[in-house]
């Protein structure tokens, strides 16, 4: 978090401010502007110390850390945030990211993590409301786009959640997620060439998605492409985490291409899963 720049005109910093911005010695200060950098403060310091506690598995460390940070700097919202996501009380949890939402109205983050957590509780309608204000401050970010659209293919919705993915991925063009939810209405309606575009879309941004190469390789074999096929299922075998899916595919694109050896291979390896 060192390296950050921020502002030091004008008026003295509240307590909460003071703990998050007071510079170290030889702070390097930039020529024409209000503006310094600074190293690692007390608050920073435990934020940091906690993301990587949570990172590893280590909560009730990582929390101690965060409640810290919200203790000396109340009025900063990301102690308040990093604190919820740390919390096993629901009611507590949300209530701290009621506060850091408070706090930071505009924060895109605080919005979609309040409707992850109410979709997660079963509040369908206060997930929606949250993940649209989500949207609104922030549209070209994507994700709350892509969430409304699974809650609304959850209730049947297609058509709108269809709509909500195109949008997601108009607006965010590296964002896999959406794209890969329209490929699977789209394969679940046998329409296996929309899906294969879809996919080999998403791909461009990166080729090796192992998930995205299965789905690609999947619809391939359906339409009896079966050298794209391979080439696809082969690259997600590579980095794949459940080689099992990838497997029962990739054999029967090498029946397809009869390749009988290689078939038989994949299927042994398949059983001995």
């Amino acid at each position: 978090m060192a390296g950050l720049a921020f502002d030091r005109g004008g008026r003295n910093p509240t307590p909460a401010e003071g703990a998050l911005v007071a510079p170290l010695p030889g702070a390097r200060t930039f020529e024409g502007s209000r503006y310094f950098a600074f190293g690692e403060g007390e608050v920073e310091r435990l934020l940091y110390e906690g993301l990587v506690l949570q990172q590893a598995g280590s909560t009730d460390e990582a929390r101690r850390r965060f409640a810290e940070a919200a203790r000396l700097a109340p009025d900063f919202y990301l102690a308040h945030m990093f604190l919820a996501g740390v919390e096993t009380d629901g009611p507590i949890a949300l209530q701290g990211l009621r506060r850091a939402e408070e706090l930071s109205p505009r924060s895109c983050n605080v919005a979609f993590q309040i409707g992850a957590h109410l979709q997660s509780r079963g509040d369908l309608s206060g997930a929606v409301a949250a993940f649209d204000r989500c949207r609104q401050i922030a549209p070209n970010l994507g994700a709350a786009q892509c969430r409304l659209g699974e809650l609304a293919e959850a209730a049947g919705q297609i058509e709108d959640a269809c709509a909500l993915y195109e949008d997601a991925a108009l607006r965010n063009s590296s964002f896999a997620l959406p794209v890969a939810r329209l490929a699977m209405i789209a394969l679940g309606n046998q329409q296996l060439a929309k899906a294969v575009s879809l996919l080999e879309q998403s791909l461009q941004h990166d080729a090796e998605l192992w998930l995205t190469n299965l789905l690609i390789g999947r619809g391939y074999v359906e339409l009896k492409h079966f050298r794209q096929a391979r080439l696809h299922l082969m690259r997600a075998l590579d980095t794949a985490p459940e080689r099992g899916p990838v497997l029962a595919q990739l054999a029967k694109a090498e029946i397809g291409l009869g390749n009988v050896d290689a078939a038989r291979s994949a299927l042994a390896e398949l059983k001995g899963l």
